[in-house]
């Protein structure tokens, strides 16, 4: 028998949908058909940012746009951030498909001919549904552009030392040869 704080005994109700009230698919669905975007060729997913996030919006923007194209293996996608209102829109351009199989693959990698007039979603959508369709969602870890600098710049700065090392080293050794010479 149902509490009186509308919990049962042994699980929670499914939250019951009122009439008018719409899910946030189809407010997705209209937003991407008010801004003229392609339902075909476009993914709008939800955003949900932590709380204790330590970068500006302008950085999250940057590694959220680079998460996202490398999660889909291209950069022929264009992808918009909206922090305002938690959402990330993907637009897919024609040639953003992975690579075909060859040919000569066997048909269990390939499709082979079909006659029916049903258009597939383009790749990126497939794999961008992956980590949140369903069930279970996944979170995913931004790729951090600011790490990433740093990293690189690390990187030549070392380079850079070993350089000045080994000149150094170099010039120690012919001091001393010549100092040996007189």
């Amino acid at each position: 028998a149902p509490q009186a704080d509308g919990y049962k005994r042994r699980g929670v109700r499914a939250p019951v949908k009122k009439a008018g009230e719409k899910t946030k698919a189809e407010i997705f669905l209209e937003d991407m058909l008010r801004s003229g975007l392609d339902p075909r060729t476009t993914v709008v997913l939800p955003l949900e940012i932590p709380r204790e996030n330590s970068l500006t919006q302008e950085q999250m923007k940057i590694d959220i746009v680079n998460t996202v194209k490398s999660m889909c293996q291209t950069e022929k996608i264009d992808v918009r951030v909206d922090l305002k209102e938690r959402k990330l829109t993907v637009v897919c351009g024609p040639d953003s498909a992975l690579p075909v199989p060859a040919a000569d693959a066997p048909l269990v990698a390939r499709l082979g001919e079909e006659e029916l007039a049903i258009q597939d979603l383009p790749d990126p959508a497939h794999i961008l549904d992956q980590f949140g369709a369903g069930r279970y969602k996944f979170q995913v870890q931004l790729l951090d552009a600011v790490r990433k600098q740093e990293e690189q710049r690390d990187r030549q700065q070392a380079i850079r030392d070993k350089k000045e090392r080994e000149k150094a080293a170099k010039d120690e050794r012919a001091a001393f040869l010549k100092a040996r010479q007189e």
